[in-house]
């Protein structure tokens, strides 16, 4: 079956098998714990050993497939670019094509100011390139912790695409790695 086909949340189940297979040796260090590039590395290693051969889906890590917008009514253009997008190319713009967008935060960049700036930038993704979902990884946390996080955020900084942004947090993928706001949408 061509993946194109799948329905999302088989590829968000492929997602967590990935992220089930990647081992700590290859993303935390005892001094600096958590490292969120390695991570991202050997994620995408991952996930695309679970592509089959006739998978006509591209996963790419920091693309340049970028969207414009105007913040705060400026003139001056900004872009988003997510860690990784699985999509049918970086050419290709058709909607049907753009599946999910994905960022990822070691722990101690968590912060409410880089938690909130990669929430805007997958809706940015969902809204205005019509990607199906957005997926925030935290590395490095437990699912309670990331709760407690994104309690402290305004529920304006979801919008409108909160049914379709979801959470996992890399320290609970055995028990359970999305958080409560996530778990109904998924299952």
């Amino acid at each position: 079956m061509d993946m194109i086909m799948k329905d999302y949340k088989e590829y968000i189940l492929d997602l967590l098998e990935a992220m089930r297979n990647v081992e700590k040796k290859y993303y935390e260090r005892k001094k600096e714990g958590f490292l969120e590039r390695p991570y991202c590395y050997e994620l995408y290693h991952q996930f695309r050993l679970l592509q089959s051969e006739d998978c006509s889906l591209i996963l790419n890590a920091e693309p340049s497939k970028k969207y414009p917008y105007y913040e705060n009514d400026s003139n001056k253009c900004k872009s988003v670019s997510p860690d990784f997008v699985l999509h049918k190319g970086l050419e290709d713009y058709v909607s049907t094509n753009q599946i999910m967008a994905i960022e990822v935060k070691q722990e101690s960049n968590l912060s409410n100011g880089n938690l909130e700036n990669d929430i805007e930038k997958l809706q940015r993704y969902i809204s205005s390139l019509f990607y199906k979902f957005g997926i925030f990884i935290a590395v490095g946390v437990t699912r309670n912790k990331l709760e407690n996080l994104l309690e402290k955020i305004d529920d304006k900084v979801l919008g409108d695409c909160k049914d379709k942004i979801y959470f996992i947090a890399t320290e609970s993928l055995e028990e359970g790695a999305f958080t409560k706001q996530c778990i109904e949408n998924i299952y």
